[in-house]
């Protein structure tokens, strides 16, 4: 009886010493780019990412799997769009509005997981735009 518990007592303290003292390894950013369709606003930028016509928006849907910093970036290439990042509410958290034509970014700190729309929305801009987005997870 005294062996068997001494052999147990062995495979289980080499056991824990195979083990590594961290839990997992850091997990690889998550990374998409796609192309977001849109027609030119005829209503005037007023009305744009803020509740305007939807025919002048591309929703993108984002479900963050945790906690960690999203990045997105919008290439435009001619013409005027915005960047706009709303949660599952539909409130606009970041923004990228600049004023004419020109690239689109921005960055936001999510706290834990859940439900975002990344929307572009066409100014006076060619009816597509690249979209690039990469979440990276919190350490």
């Amino acid at each position: 009886m005294r062996r068997a518990l001494l052999t147990a007592t062995a495979v289980v303290s080499i056991g824990g010493l195979a083990l590594p003292s961290s839990a997992a390894p850091p997990r690889k950013p998550i990374t998409k780019t796609y192309t977001a369709s849109a027609a030119p606003s005829v209503a005037g930028l007023a009305l744009l990412c803020a509740g305007g016509l939807p025919v002048n928006e591309h929703r993108e849907p984002f479900m963050p799997p945790a906690a960690g910093t999203l990045k997105v970036s919008q290439t435009t290439g001619v013409g005027d769009w915005d960047l706009v990042l709303l949660d599952a509410a539909g409130d606009a958290v970041a923004e990228s509005a600049n004023l004419g034509p020109g690239d689109e970014s921005l960055s936001f700190k999510v706290k834990k997981a859940g439900a975002f729309t990344i929307l572009s929305c066409n100014g006076l801009g060619a009816p597509t735009a690249t979209v690039t987005y990469t979440f990276t997870f919190a350490k």
